[in-house]
């Protein structure tokens, strides 16, 4: 799969590199959580997207594609 998740791609970007423990304790969450995210097999839930963006600088879009239409267009690009 060439697809590099979002996050991965944030961690991956951070001087020095970021760990998936670190990023989990940057959003609270737990590290499994950024691993099944960053795997494609689970999504962050719709009521954390607009924290994770804050704290990433990812847009909503970016994080959950099928609740973009959803969150509406002001809500697409991250502060």
């Amino acid at each position: 799969m060439d697809h590099i998740h979002p996050l991965q791609a944030f961690r991956e970007k951070q001087t020095p590199p970021l760990s998936q423990r670190q990023l989990a304790d940057m959003l609270g969450v737990s590290t499994a959580a950024i691993s099944r995210w960053e795997a494609g097999e689970r999504k962050p839930d719709g009521e954390l997207v607009p924290m994770i963006s804050e704290k990433t600088g990812i847009s909503p879009a970016e994080l959950r594609p099928d609740l973009a239409a959803l969150m509406g267009p002001d809500k697409t690009r991250a502060a």
